[in-house]
């Protein structure tokens, strides 16, 4: 499974948000529809004094996603808020994650039918370029920065999948931007498992990048010989490949392995001595 958008915000300066396309994803909506959310330098930034969200139509393949952007503020105060926003229901229902400049806040915000907050953050302040994530798994909803969670919280006000976006409110013309921005599978989250023993194949359910072979049934003694290698229990063997026949290299399996596979597999071969068994899970990122 792949990011359902992905956008580089790569647009003649002065293109408006709703007359955008994104790289990955459809065409760009936006509510007020007059180029409050704009496109300069290849960044998106929101008109002074202003305020739009952004709706991209997309459609996520589950309610469990992130949305992710870098946001940078060259330019400090003037009470702006902005950042990105998940499960929308329209644009007046759904969760985000942002900066507050007003309060020096990380902020996570819930609308519905009206903008509030289900909690704040001072670490890491927007004092420097920031890798902004909004993680959305089952009633969890975080607010993430530089790959650290900040905010976690349960809120169940929005279960379906909805669709990603972003938000500015009171813009101040120079002062923040949003860049980079991706809505996809959560980054390292298993999405799924294959227990396996014996001989035999299956389909890849996602488009994975990795396989985590996790063994059990290892005979005493197995993963000894550090220093003398043919001193290794051989546990099986995996391999990987298209519909069309098998292309990759046969991964020997000594004990538990994290294996990277090419894009574009679509079937897995396994072989397992007896008494072995093992689960195969698909990881999009290691």
């Amino acid at each position: 499974m792949t990011d359902f958008l992905t956008d580089s915000f790569t647009a003649s300066d002065g293109t408006a948000l709703e007359s955008h396309t994104p790289d990955v994803g459809s065409t760009w909506t936006t509510q007020n529809d007059t180029g409050i959310l704009h496109i300069t330098t290849d960044q998106l930034w929101n008109s002074f004094g202003a305020s739009d969200v952004g709706l991209n139509p997309a459609t996520p393949a589950s309610a469990d996603y992130d949305v992710e952007c870098i946001i940078g503020a060259p330019n400090a105060g003037c009470g702006w808020f902005g950042g990105v926003a998940g499960r929308m229901v329209g644009f007046g229902q759904w969760y985000g994650a942002g900066w507050d400049s007003s309060s020096s806040l990380w902020t996570l915000y819930l609308a519905n039918s009206g903008l509030g907050t289900l909690g704040t953050s001072g670490s890491s302040p927007l004092t420097t370029t920031r890798d902004l994530l909004l993680h959305m798994s089952g009633s969890t909803i975080e607010l993430w920065v530089d790959g650290v969670p900040l905010i976690s919280v349960s809120d169940s006000t929005f279960p379906s999948a909805g669709n990603a976006g972003v938000f500015g409110f009171y813009g101040c013309g120079s002062n923040y931007y949003l860049d980079s921005l991706r809505a996809g599978p959560p980054s390292g989250t298993p999405e799924t498992v294959h227990a396996v023993s014996g001989a035999g194949s299956f389909t890849l359910v996602t488009e994975a990048s990795y396989l985590a072979v996790a063994v059990t049934g290892i005979p005493s003694g197995a993963g000894q010989g550090i220093m003398d290698p043919s001193n290794y229990w051989k546990l099986g063997l995996v391999s990987w490949g298209t519909a069309n026949g098998e292309m990759g290299p046969r991964q020997v399996i000594f004990a538990d392995s994290l294996i990277e596979i090419p894009d574009g597999m679509t079937t897995v071969w396994y072989g397992f001595y007896p008494g072995i068994s093992a689960t195969i899970t698909e990881l999009l990122t290691p």
